[in-house]
């Protein structure tokens, strides 16, 4: 009888749970930021991000340790070259971090542009013979020293912004990612965002950038996996980074810096 009674019990308890867990995770965030908005209160949007932070949780040692050894080598480097723009994020306490980066094996030792250096043209780099490539996808490092906290790019959270931005319920993810960016009412709801996070907007006038810069674009590894150049942006600007692993695994920067204008 207890048995049963326990049972019974716990079976209402999960019942319950489970209804107040649809419950919460059904919460209208637009809403919620549409009326913060109006009432020129922060509130919403701190609960929208707090909410969003609470979810952000990164890959564990564990777990990367069970990933491909390349997929290893890309967390190493983004945490080395990660750190957010000082003039574009300066008073921003959160930042968003990409979910995928691309990746290519290239067939070549990278001996020459490690010669060249960043400032010379390395668009060739796109054009060399590949042994693979590949992608890392949801991508969730480990972030320290930035001074924010950390928020992983997570679709329910940027097609959140990107409908409470564009005032559009109707139109799917992707098309809202490269709306119009240039009308005053988009622009004011950015302004809103902005003590909290930065979306910086598309340079043509339309799209928006939510991940917080610099936002890597590609990784070049040597054949041997021994050297890497990593293409990225901040911003409007491009950069480029080289970097060599030492015999104890460990990824230094040989060279790094902005060398071009979108």
């Amino acid at each position: 009888m207890w048995n049963r009674s326990y049972a019974a019990c716990m079976v209402v308890f999960l019942c319950a749970f489970s209804t107040f867990s649809f419950r919460a995770d059904a919460k209208d965030w637009k809403a919620e930021l549409d009326e913060g908005y109006a009432a020129h209160s922060s509130k919403p949007l701190t609960e929208f991000l707090e909410a969003w932070h609470a979810e952000s949780k990164p890959v564990s040692a564990e777990m990367l340790a069970k990933k491909p050894a390349f997929e290893q080598d890309v967390y190493a480097i983004f945490q080395v070259l990660y750190q957010p723009d000082q003039q574009l994020y300066k008073d921003t306490a959160y930042a968003v971090v990409q979910d995928k980066i691309a990746v290519t094996i290239v067939d070549s030792d990278l001996q020459r542009v490690f010669d060249q250096g960043i400032y010379s043209d390395l668009d060739w780099l796109f054009d060399l013979p590949s042994i693979s490539k590949m992608k890392v996808e949801d991508f969730r490092p480990a972030v320290a020293g930035t001074g924010k906290k950390i928020l992983y790019y997570k679709y329910k959270y940027i097609y959140t912004l990107a409908r409470f931005i564009c005032q559009d319920d109707e139109q799917g993810y992707e098309h809202l990612l490269h709306e119009d960016n240039t009308s005053q009412q988009r622009i004011d709801r950015l302004e809103y965002l902005s003590p909290q996070l930065d979306v910086i907007r598309g340079h043509w006038g339309s799209g928006w950038h939510f991940e917080t810069h610099p936002y890597v674009e590609a990784v070049f590894f040597s054949s041997d996996k021994k050297r890497a150049a990593v293409s990225y942006r901040v911003g409007y600007e491009f950069g480029e980074a080289l970097l060599f692993k030492s015999a104890e695994g460990k990824w230094t920067v040989k060279e790094q810096g902005l060398t071009g204008v979108e």
